[in-house]
């Protein structure tokens, strides 16, 4: 018996421990410690920018979506805009992230305008329930927020290590801007040879409903918020790896339940280009600037359209013959281990 009492107290006193030390490195950003150098480790944003704006009012408007739309930036949008913005989009964000978001922002805030941005292949992607990093705080769920922070104290050892590490590391790989939402990793090149592999996230999805992007048009709308929709410029290999059928029916859809919004994807000189592109999912800053100057310039740029249930089937025309003629304009890397 007193062994078995010495064994759980020694179990205890280590959990505890290694608690002390999750809390006091902090590297998801859950617990709110002041610790030096965070940036150097990748926090859950959600959880950091939500406990940001719940003192910070001075905001108007927000860009929402996954971290590809990390390049639309708040300094161009400010300034074409007139408004004040701030980044709230997130690694992997999903349909299901933005409506929340799109709630707690009507519930708490005076909004005047969003920026919502789209991508197919992540819309309905279920989150990974181990990675941490992408958790809804319970602001956006309803879990308990005991339930919710336990589950950063058992943060895999290795993983702690690894942020130790970088914090030891006089230069840092990643950087994350909590006044403006936007994050980057200093010197990160851009993409010039194809990936080797392409994570197909939509490959054999049957109807990519858009009811929650419905949901949130209509809540913002009601509450009147100016709406600006945008399909994000996709790289052309990976779009090319989609189901046409499906594709070509999600735009229908968000054209039908927008009433217009711009699209930057399709095959063209942009999307074509590795270059404007840091790897095979994530555009460059200077093409997120170029699509914002179309949003809000109302055009004239031959990149971007503005799609609306009037005109929707001329754009799936030309997207119909973008695949058609897809093989002999674009090499398609197949996805492949390795």
């Amino acid at each position: 018996m007193r062994y078995l009492l010495g064994l759980l107290t020694t179990t205890a006193v280590l959990l505890g421990t290694y608690g002390l030390v999750e809390v006091g490195v902090d590297e998801f950003g859950v617990f709110g410690t002041p610790v030096p150098r965070r940036e150097v480790c990748m926090p859950n944003t959600r959880v950091v920018k939500l406990r940001y704006l719940e003192s910070h009012p001075q905001y108007d408007a927000f860009v929402l979506g996954s971290s590809r739309a990390n390049s639309y930036r708040v300094e161009t949008l400010d300034r074409l805009s007139g408004r004040r913005y701030y980044n709230l989009t997130s690694p992997m964000e999903n349909a299901q992230g933005m409506e929340g978001w799109v709630r707690w922002l009507v519930a708490h805030r005076t909004v005047r305008e969003v920026l919502l941005t789209l991508d197919y292949d992540l819309q309905e992607h279920p989150y990974v329930d181990s990675d941490l990093f992408v958790k809804d705080p319970p602001e956006f769920t309803g879990t308990p927020r005991a339930a919710f922070t336990a589950r950063y104290l058992l943060t895999p050892p290795d993983q702690l290590a690894a942020c130790i590490r970088a914090k030891l590391n006089s230069s840092p790989a990643y950087y994350f801007e909590v006044r403006t939402g936007e994050e980057y990793q200093p010197g990160r090149p851009t993409m010039v040879l194809a990936p080797r592999r392409i994570e197909m996230f939509a490959g054999g999805r049957g109807d990519p409903n858009v009811d929650r992007l419905a949901a949130m048009v209509g809540l913002l709308r009601a509450h009147g918020v100016v709406v600006r929709v945008a399909v994000d410029p996709v790289w052309a290999p990976r779009l090319l790896t989609w189901n046409a059928s499906t594709y070509a029916l999600w735009i229908r859809n968000v054209a039908e339940v927008t009433g217009g919004f711009w699209d930057f994807s399709g095959v063209s000189r942009v999307t074509l280009e590795n270059a404007n592109y840091y790897d095979d999912v994530h555009f460059t800053r200077e093409i997120g600037n170029r699509a914002v100057r179309t949003m809000f310039g109302g055009g004239g740029d031959s990149f971007g359209f503005w799609v609306t249930p009037a005109n929707v089937e001329a754009r799936l025309r030309t997207i119909e013959r973008d695949y058609a003629d897809g093989p002999t304009r674009v090499r398609v890397p197949m996805p492949r281990d390795g």
